[in-house]
């Protein structure tokens, strides 16, 4: 704020009108939809269902076992965590009871998920078709993960620009 008062005095910037602007109107009302999009972001749940759907959509088609999707989901829900991400508040169970959150998550994603029994454990496979319709509880979370897959698709455009780089400087980004 003290920087902008100080340009502001200086002349060097022309003064912020956006009530006889239209064009600082219209950086007015960006900057507030960002801003109440991020608010909602913020203290937006992940439930069950999307952490399930999120770790099936990752298998990229192939089956995932009833242990490894358990092992799956509990990670996700831990990045969530850590980022700062919140979890529905029934799904703050022990280890042992994320099982039943998975099953539950299921049983609500009901047709998508294609269930091979028979085996020594129940596999799981996004059903065919249906992709789209999952990536609907996928959609759910990938706000939590934002900020670091900015930074991820700026690393990745860097080693494509200049693959022999051992290092990334903070001014070449």
């Amino acid at each position: 704020e003290r920087q902008i008062s100080l340009q502001r005095r200086s002349g060097s910037r022309p003064l912020f009108d956006p009530r006889s602007t239209p064009a600082d109107f219209s950086v007015l009302k960006k900057a507030l939809a960002y801003h109440v999009l991020d608010e909602i972001n913020r203290v937006s749940s992940i439930t069950p269902t999307a952490l399930v759907g999120t770790a099936l959509l990752c298998t990229m088609s192939r089956g995932v076992g009833r242990a490894d999707l358990i092992r799956r989901v509990s990670w996700l829900r831990e990045k969530v965590l850590q980022t700062g991400g919140h979890v529905s508040g029934f799904f703050d169970f022990p280890g042992e009871l994320i099982g039943e959150a998975v099953n539950s998550a299921l049983t609500v994603l009901g047709s998508m998920v294609t269930v091979v029994a028979g085996l020594l454990e129940p596999v799981y496979i996004v059903t065919p078709g249906k992709h789209f319709e999952l990536s609907y509880y996928r959609n759910m979370c990938v706000h939590v993960f934002i900020h670091q897959s900015i930074i991820a698709v700026v690393l990745q455009r860097f080693i494509q620009r200049w693959p022999n780089e051992a290092a990334v400087k903070r001014d070449s980004m």
